[in-house]
């Protein structure tokens, strides 16, 4: 496996340093390699750096270090949680553009972020009369066939909420996520959902969202 798994460097990405850091207050980060510590704030440039001057030396990437009694950190859901928060920012920001964008560079991450969270978590979206909009074709086909019937979405008409993650009556959930006394049934996306429609509602309930969503809020 490549070090870039085995150790990867991470990057903290503020997304609006003003309110991360608001009223003169700074970051304290300690370096292990040279036992001191540094303090950072957003610069002119809205990058947090050791000074607002934006040619001051900004936070650097770093290695995650975990304490004796902790687990490693999955790189795989640290750019799967920072895909869904890029994503957000993405259309907060078309819906109301800031006065000063954040910097070419902290945008051209987010957005490769979001591209790789598409590759590794979401099914792509063929080019039209390629053989890959014909694979993707008869790959949902089959799909249809072999879904169960208890497993296929409802129309909005037929059900309360459009969305049923419990498979049982009461839709308790115990401690670590388990459903309490039911056996949990099979998401699957509504019929014709488009790939957008489909991540927005795959992400939503990566956060949390669950029975008592309704799929109408997802639009």
């Amino acid at each position: 496996m490549a070090d870039s798994f085995r150790n990867p460097k991470y990057e903290l990405v503020a997304l609006y340093p003003e309110h991360f850091l608001p009223s003169g207050r700074t970051l304290a980060v300690f370096d292990p390699t040279t036992s001191t510590t540094k303090t950072y704030v957003p610069s002119r440039d809205r990058m947090l750096r050791e000074a607002q001057d934006p040619s001051s030396l900004q936070l650097p990437s770093f290695y995650f270090t975990r304490g004796p009694d902790e687990l490693d950190l999955n790189p795989f859901l640290v750019v799967l949680c920072a895909g869904i928060k890029f994503r957000r920012f993405i259309r907060d920001i078309e819906a109301s553009p800031p006065l000063r964008p954040l910097p070419h560079g902290v945008m051209q991450l987010v957005n490769k972020t979001i591209e790789l969270v598409d590759l590794l978590y979401h099914e792509i979206k063929p080019r039209s009369e390629t053989r890959g909009e014909t694979i993707l074709s008869l790959r949902r086909a089959q799909a249809r066939r072999n879904a169960p019937r208890q497993s296929r979405p409802e129309s909005l008409a037929e059900s309360d909420n459009g969305i049923d993650m419990s498979g049982g009556e009461d839709g308790n959930v115990g401690n670590g996520g388990t459903y309490q006394g039911r056996t949990r049934r099979e998401f699957v996306f509504p019929e014709g959902a488009s790939l957008e429609r489909r991540i927005e509602i795959a992400e939503a309930l990566m956060s949390g969202h669950r029975k008592s969503t309704p799929i109408f809020l997802f639009d």
